[in-house]
């Protein structure tokens, strides 16, 4: 396990990568438009890359900030990686979806379950695999629903990180009562049994999977 002391190290230099990133961003922000056609196509492909490098490092920073205990400066993080212009390519998919878990918990953390309700449920909807709940073969009121079955799923895990188990728990059963063939659920709610040592009650859910 980190200490807050490595993860207080950790943004330091974080910090100083980003700022280095941002700075030769601006650096061939600005002088893009002056290069030659095979200098220009070589700038984008770096002002591409250095894009992708900066999101690396906010998300990195959001999850830091979390450790460190300072869930304000990781939403601020959060939500500049997600404002990226780039983070809705595929391949940042996975950067994407953990700046969206950061964003969440540090809103939990700060007691803003509201606005964190609110922006998983936007960001899962437009997600491509978020969970890989959401198929390209659902009709959009199917992607609607699956998407407030992750998020559901999405608040108990929170509700865990919290030591909240009775509350995560009540979300899970919840969301197996109106679907209960829905197998994180099911893993989930296994899980937090476990942690309660309600094992008849969790060897009865193993039965069912």
């Amino acid at each position: 396990p980190i200490d807050k002391v490595d993860y207080a190290s950790a943004r330091i230099y974080l910090c100083k990568a980003l700022y280095l990133i941002r700075s030769k961003i601006d650096y061939i922000k600005g002088s893009i438009s002056n290069d030659s056609k095979e200098k220009w196509d070589n700038d984008q492909q770096v002002h591409q890359l250095l894009l992708e490098l900066e999101i690396s490092v906010l998300v990195k920073l959001a999850f830091a900030s979390l450790g460190d205990n300072d869930p304000f400066n990781a939403v601020y993080h959060a939500f500049e990686a997600l404002s990226s212009p780039l983070i809705d390519r595929i391949q940042l998919e996975q950067y994407r979806d953990l700046a969206l878990s950061y964003c969440l918990e540090a809103l939990c953390m700060i007691g803003q379950v509201g606005r964190a309700r609110d922006i998983a449920e936007r960001y899962q909807i437009q997600s491509h695999s978020f969970y890989d709940f959401v198929s390209s073969s659902t009709s959009g009121e199917d992607q609607k629903k699956e998407a407030k079955m992750a998020l559901a799923v999405n608040n108990a895990v929170t509700l865990v990180f919290q030591d909240n188990l009775e509350g995560a728990q009540m979300v899970l059963e919840d969301l197996l009562h109106r679907s209960p063939d829905f197998g994180p659920a099911k893993w989930n709610v296994l899980y937090v049994l476990v942690r309660k040592q309600k094992l008849d009650s969790a060897f009865n859910v193993l039965r069912l999977l």
